[in-house]
């Protein structure tokens, strides 16, 4: 008899299916056996999935015609009626296919508390949102439990059918049922070290552990990736010309356009554009978009590991988020970086500065053409369009008010609060053109 079962159901996601095979090629686990259990969809070629397993040893495909998401097909394994899923192991080691194994010795934490009769399941998260309960991305019960599981629906259908067994339940969720045959429920671990990793995030989103799962696994690292966040109103968006140009690729613009958009206003097509509208024109030069923007950063909303904050007429050259990034990569030490020179209509050939109009805060614009500034920390003399900042330290940072030259602001408290201008990159080159 096979100690353990992993069991991990997969739909569509093939990118899911090879991870979990290459992982199962690097571990050795001689009582345990990998079944991937696949919920076929119409669209799926099953051919194209059975290519990837070979001849391993201890790994077993089985097809299952889709429906019931994972907790159906749960079901059916507890009911025993999943025709190739037999019934001759002592522990079953349940995974949705976007929870993976971190560490080789995974399994020890999941079988070793079971030493203690009083365990009913071992899993990934006890999750306290809802009410407190245990998450089905990665769980595991002896045998003789899965005929006691009980369902409050015949055949497991929908979403909520799902949700229900897991967390909405009033009497009967998966882990009140635990709890009712007088067993208890033990997490394996806290979430920021435990040897699984659920990548998805589960409504959370873990960007340095994906990077410690790529690295344990030595899978190749994608480049790190960069939020461009540029307020939008009525005009054409210069920018997206910009970002679609730049030879750094792993960016994702947020174009937000301030009150709804003209209906002539263009759409783009390209998947790393996400355009956004307002209800209401908010005015104050965009501030209040930057402002939720990173707001949404530091509640990790949106994932990513570096921010610009930039404009819709602005154009960075080619190069910019390449060279920007570069510095950020090889030395942790750098907070941000920026471009030694801008293109800029604050400063004219003979470096003569006239008060923009209506501007009370010491703004300047020339009125007889665009110079070259050289970039220093100082108001007027940088932008944050010509900054790229850490993630983590942008979205604790916010955005510090609505006055016109609140970008000069901005920056200044990303580098008095964390260890002064001398941890900000200076980088050579002019690679802004601003308005």
């Amino acid at each position: 008899m096979i100690r353990t079962v992993i069991a991990v159901v997969i739909h569509d996601r093939l990118k899911n299916l090879k991870r979990w095979l290459q992982i199962w090629d690097k571990l050795n686990l001689p009582d345990a056996e990998l079944r991937i259990i696949h919920n076929v969809h119409p669209k799926n070629n099953i051919d194209k999935f059975q290519t990837y397993f070979g001849s391993r040893p201890n790994v077993k495909y089985i097809p299952r015609q889709a429906g019931g998401y994972d907790i159906g097909v749960f079901q059916d394994v507890c009911r025993n009626r999943l025709r190739g899923f037999d019934l001759d192991f002592e522990f079953l080691l349940w995974f949705t296919d976007d929870t993976m194994p971190i560490q080789k010795d995974f399994l020890d934490y999941y079988l070793k508390p079971f030493e203690d009769p009083k365990v009913g399941t071992t899993c990934y998260e006890i999750s306290p949102q809802v009410r407190r309960h245990v998450r089905t991305t990665g769980f595991c019960l002896r045998i003789e439990t899965l005929p006691k599981i009980q369902f409050e629906q015949n055949q497991i259908k929908t979403k909520d059918d799902c949700y229900g067994f897991e967390h909405r339940s009033l009497k009967n969720t998966f882990h009140q049922q635990i709890l009712a045959m007088g067993l208890e429920a033990r997490q394996i671990a806290p979430l920021k070290t435990s040897p699984v990793f659920d990548t998805e995030g589960g409504g959370m989103q873990w960007t340095d552990r994906t990077k410690e799962f790529l690295r344990y696994w030595e899978f190749e690292l994608p480049p790190s990736k960069v939020a461009v966040i540029s307020p939008c109103f009525i005009r054409y968006p210069t920018i997206v010309a910009s970002m679609m140009n730049q030879t750094y690729e792993n960016w994702e613009l947020h174009l937000v356009h301030s009150g709804p958009a003209p209906h002539n206003f263009p759409r783009f097509k390209d998947d790393r554009i996400k355009f956004f509208e307002t209800a209401r024109d908010r005015q104050n030069y965009g501030h209040p978009t930057r402002v939720d923007w990173l707001n949404k950063i530091r509640a990790k909303e949106i994932v990513c590991d570096y921010v610009v904050i930039t404009n819709d007429d602005n154009f960075h050259v080619p190069h910019y988020l390449e060279k920007l990034v570069a510095p950020l990569e090889k030395d942790n030490q750098w907070i941000g970086s920026y471009c030694s020179q801008m293109v800029h209509n604050y400063a004219g050939p003979l470096g003569q500065y006239e008060p923009a109009k209506g501007q009370v805060d010491g703004a300047a614009h020339i009125t007889d053409g665009y110079g070259v500034i050289d970039c220093k920390p100082q108001q007027g003399y940088i932008d944050c369009a010509s900054a790229l900042i850490r993630s983590e330290i942008a979205g604790k940072t916010g955005w510090p008010s609505m006055r016109h030259s609140s970008d000069w602001d901005y920056l200044e408290m990303v580098a008095s609060k964390n260890g002064g201008w001398g941890r900000m990159k200076k980088v050579a080159g002019a690679l802004l053109v601003h308005n």
